[in-house]
């Protein structure tokens, strides 16, 4: 069966290096006078990019971008930084001290989500911050029926992952359940916060299609 956590983990974590290679391909594309030796190297410092002779990924070696496991918060304001007063978190490392945080390195560690944690609240919340925060709550992974679906759209932003619901007939989705993994995430521009959903179809046999 595909673990879903490791794959999300892994997909976000991997855009590090996506972005990395398109900012630089991007500036190989401009005549040399017009190049700007330090296009994409934020992911690379960020995260620690590392590389092979070949020019292929090697290592996230920097922890800040991998996700956090985050056990004591008042609030999702705790997971963010800020330099207001009011924030108690600076930067990274606040972060970790005054939340209890613990780095989940996705490709050395088993899966974050075990099959005891399916389909319940968990005594944690994840943080994950590549591009932008995401926050995995503590009721994240839900098995939903195709009723429950539909009557869920309401409350958030949904995303059928791999496939489209419009090319299914609703007859075959009604057999099916699916892992429904919730996140968290600040809409800068307005300040709001907003519930994503991303669904993936779950055979008979528990596997996803």
């Amino acid at each position: 069966m595909k673990k879903p956590w490791c794959s999300i983990g892994r997909k976000k974590t991997d855009y590090a290096f996506r972005a990395d290679y398109n900012a630089y391909e991007s500036e190989m594309e401009k005549p040399k006078l017009y190049r700007n030796k330090l296009a994409g190297n934020e992911y690379q410092f960020k995260c620690g990019l590392t590389y092979h002779a070949d020019g292929t990924p090697d290592k996230v070696t920097n922890d800040i971008c991998y996700p956090y496991q985050v056990y004591q918060f008042d609030d999702l304001n705790d997971f963010y930084f800020g330099d207001d007063k009011e924030s108690k978190n600076k930067n990274i490392y606040d972060f970790i001290k005054n939340n209890n945080a613990q780095v989940y390195r996705w490709d050395k560690q088993p899966p974050i989500y075990t099959k005891e944690h399916y389909n319940k609240d968990v005594d944690f919340m994840v943080r994950h911050s590549i591009d932008r925060v995401r926050i995995y709550p503590k009721d994240c992974c839900k098995l939903l029926n195709y009723q429950e679906v539909l009557s869920q759209e309401k409350n958030g932003v949904f995303y059928y992952s791999g496939w489209s619901r419009s090319l299914v007939s609703k007859e075959h989705l009604s057999k099916h359940h699916f892992l429904s993994i919730k996140t968290i995430e600040t809409r800068f521009h307005d300040n709001t916060v907003e519930d994503t959903y991303f669904l993936y179809p779950i055979t008979h046999c528990g596997k996803i299609l």
